[in-house]
């Protein structure tokens, strides 16, 4: 899976949990800058592990600066777990 489908797919996530429209997503915004709360936050992490079959820490959020990182930070971990299969 590519960068741009991982895009393509937490753009959905996004639209649908926090009940925006895809123009409104800018790859350089945070969740909270698109009106995330913390439960919303929680929520959407859930949603992207249950989607791309990955685990992803409750630190990353903090660690990750922007919805763009958060796309880097999916497609390495799903590189990383093909190396282990």
């Amino acid at each position: 899976m590519n960068l741009q489908e991982i895009k393509t797919i937490v753009t959905e996530i996004l639209t649908d949990k926090l009940g925006i429209s895809e123009t409104e997503i800018n790859f350089e915004s945070t969740m909270k800058d698109l009106g995330a709360d913390s439960f919303d936050e929680v929520e959407i992490i859930l949603e992207l592990e249950h989607k791309f079959g990955i685990s992803i820490p409750d630190d990353i959020i903090q660690e990750v600066q922007n919805i763009e990182s958060l796309c880097i930070y999916i497609e390495k971990q799903i590189t990383e777990s093909k190396k282990t299969i």
